[in-house]
């Protein structure tokens, strides 16, 4: 038997994600309670295996509650209704130790795939968030921007540099640019000797933690989880 505690205060998610495990769960109890700032109810919880927390909840401080489960070595998975509104918050409550992340738009029947991994002792996190922290990385990685050393690459080769950061491929940028696939084969090589690095993905990572290029194409990014 697991027994699960959800902490949100949507009720309509919370229904249907209890209606949801309950249907496709075998020897599971859930427990749902809201937040509230006179009542905190999470602190009774007993005999929890794993603990849903919703980064949205209104009255409780999610640090603290992460904090109150990790005490007890209760697992932990963050439910996040918007990366665009919760991604501050959740980098930060990554910094503790969480088994796994969810997003609340993402599709039921990956959702409970991921369900299925976490109840199975692993651990889960979307892409997405993968991606997020990749770039928080690279920001904190990225010295203070300065001007671009025009003398290190050839005008052509800076042009090319430009378009591999967006994630182009070598024909996409020839026929871009108008110069033979081969040509923007050798000036790919150039760049990446005076660069001094291997290949393509690692010359746009130092140029831009140089504050070189303004961009990064997300799949450039290789994911931390």
């Amino acid at each position: 038997m697991i027994h699960i505690l959800v902490i949100d205060d949507d009720m309509i998610f919370k229904d249907s994600l209890q209606h949801m495990l309950l249907n496709e769960m075998d020897e599971i109890s859930i427990t749902s309670i809201e937040s509230h700032k006179h009542n905190p109810l999470y602190k009774l919880a007993k005999n929890i295996d794993i603990v849903f927390i919703d980064l949205g909840i209104k009255h409780f401080n999610v640090m603290e509650v992460i904090q109150h489960f990790i005490k007890q070595e209760i697992r932990i998975v963050l439910f996040v209704p918007s990366l665009d509104q919760q991604g501050p918050l959740l980098l930060e409550c990554l910094t503790f130790k969480i088994h796994g992340v969810l997003l609340k738009n993402m599709d039921p029947s990956l959702m409970m795939h991921a369900i299925a991994l976490l109840f199975c002792g692993q651990n889960y996190m979307p892409q997405a968030v993968s991606f997020m922290i990749w770039e928080e990385y690279i920001l904190l990685k990225k010295p203070l921007s300065r001007s671009r050393p025009y003398d290190l690459l050839t005008e052509r080769e800076w042009e090319v540099l430009e378009l591999l950061s967006i994630g182009m491929s070598n024909r996409e940028i020839s026929q871009s640019i108008f110069l033979s696939e081969n040509t923007i084969k050798n000036h790919v090589a150039s760049l990446l000797k005076k660069l001094t690095v291997k290949d393509r993905t690692s010359a746009v990572i130092k140029a831009y933690q140089n504050g070189w290029i303004k961009g990064i194409a997300p799949f450039l990014s290789t994911p931390i989880f």
